[in-house]
């Protein structure tokens, strides 16, 4: 699977979906404040069957919450998570929020958590 950097939303699911890379991204911005509230990403569960365990749920819970200086919390149980959905939750006035945290988060899932 190849990977891309993520430059902007739009540019990312373009590069990253393919025949053979079935991986995509949803960034919810709060209309008129841009304030990121919700990030979903999809992917293609039969890919990373092998991967995707109690562990490796409870791997990303813990890291989503520590990277992101807790602002950022997992809401996909672990069910959804075996069918390929991740739903993760931002607390957007939290003193700590940083959009930038966000994107890093979003960049780990894709570059160290998710296996090639």
């Amino acid at each position: 699977m190849r990977r891309v950097p993520i430059t902007s939303v739009f540019d990312w699911n373009r590069l990253n979906m393919s025949a053979d890379n079935k991986f995509i991204l949803t960034v919810q911005e709060a209309p008129g404040v841009y304030l990121i509230t919700d990030v979903e990403l999809r992917y293609d569960a039969d890919e990373y069957q092998d991967f995707l365990s109690t562990e490796t749920w409870h791997e990303l819970n813990d890291a989503v919450e520590s990277m992101s200086l807790d602002t950022m919390f997992v809401v996909t149980d672990e069910r959804l998570y075996r069918r390929g959905i991740i739903s993760i939750k931002v607390a957007c006035f939290d003193e700590n929020y940083q959009k930038r945290l966000v994107y890093d988060v979003i960049r780990w899932i894709n570059d160290v958590f998710l296996p090639e």
